[in-house]
């Protein structure tokens, strides 16, 4: 069956693109955004997170000053682009207004209007394999000022509460030297109940009762994380420069939790950046079908069993 893209209502996000095979369904937002609003196999639950009632958001003086008078930015949920490092207003630009898109065949190209005030602007192209879930999401940001900018592609990804993410060690042989960073927030104390520092692998769970967010980041040179939830795996996969400059001490990937959602996210490497140019960032998703739950996300050996097969 080949891919087909569509236009339809999906819940309070107005008009959206499907993109849809025989085993995923992919629902992006063009009225807003843009931001993958959605990702299931059929007859599945969509695992990312949605908030349809706009309760996260960002706005104020500050907002008013650098935007204009009444700016907000709502997270929506989904995946989305950003910049690294992260400022408590230039990040979180008011994108809520329509979406610039084109079709061709298997691929959705998305496109918001340039950035006032940060002079950016980006641009997100999906793209659905025809037998499998395989979704390739190329990141392009374009600095559209006319001075140089340094920044680092960012890409986010808001899951569904009530999962667990799982992430590699790195386990290069380093001998003398180091092999890992890690990077914590001043937020995230190390005996967090939610995080397990393993042997093998980094897991961080969900819990909707939580009373403060956790967030770390790693040099995720293996270049894949998952989230296990509402039986299915997600996949997120990219490339790591074991050589290049990363935001935040040096990490490339970084796992964001609070009561709401979880956030899968991958960064890009540092660059200055020219007037007029490009960078861009690419990820590769899948999803499985998983019928086992992880009851105990400290067992390494239940772990390697859900994903053998899957990385």
């Amino acid at each position: 069956m080949s891919v087909k893209i569509t236009k339809e209502s999906y819940g309070n996000f107005g008009e959206c693109l499907k993109m849809a095979n025989s085993i995923c369904e992919v629902y992006v937002t063009v009225e807003l955004g843009p931001r993958v609003i959605g990702y299931n196999l059929v007859g599945k639950e969509n695992i990312m997170f949605q908030d349809t009632d706009r309760a996260i958001m960002q706005d104020g003086a500050e907002f008013d000053r650098y935007y204009g008078d009444g700016s907000k930015w709502y997270i929506y949920g989904g995946h989305r682009l950003w910049v690294s490092p992260e400022h408590p207003v230039k990040s979180y630009y008011p994108d809520n207004d329509e979406v610039e898109h084109e079709i061709i065949g298997n691929t959705v190209i998305l496109k918001n209007t340039p950035q006032k005030g940060n002079n950016i602007q980006y641009t997100i192209t999906l793209s659905l394999a025809e037998n499998s879930s395989k979704l390739d999401v190329k990141h392009e940001i374009k600095n559209t000022a006319q001075t140089e900018q340094t920044f680092a592609p960012w890409a986010l990804t808001v899951m569904a509460p009530g999962g667990t993410g799982i992430t590699p060690m790195p386990k290069t042989a380093t001998g003398l030297l180091a092999n890992r960073v890690l990077s914590l927030w001043d937020y995230s104390p190390m005996n967090d109940k939610r995080v397990y520092w393993g042997r093998d692998f980094i897991t961080l769970t969900h819990d909707k009762n939580a009373e403060h967010p956790f967030k770390y980041g790693i040099n995720l040179v293996d270049g894949w994380a998952a989230y296990l939830n509402k039986g299915q795996v997600f996949l997120k996969k990219f490339i790591h420069n074991n050589d290049g400059t990363y935001p935040d001490y040096g990490v490339s990937f970084e796992s964001y939790t609070c009561a709401a959602f979880q956030e899968v996210e991958s960064l890009g490497e540092i660059k200055t950046v020219k007037p007029g140019d490009i960078v861009s960032h690419s990820e590769s998703w899948e999803l499985f079908a998983c019928d086992d739950i992880l009851t105990d996300p400290t067992d390494e050996n239940a772990i390697k069993s859900i994903i053998r097969g899957i990385i």
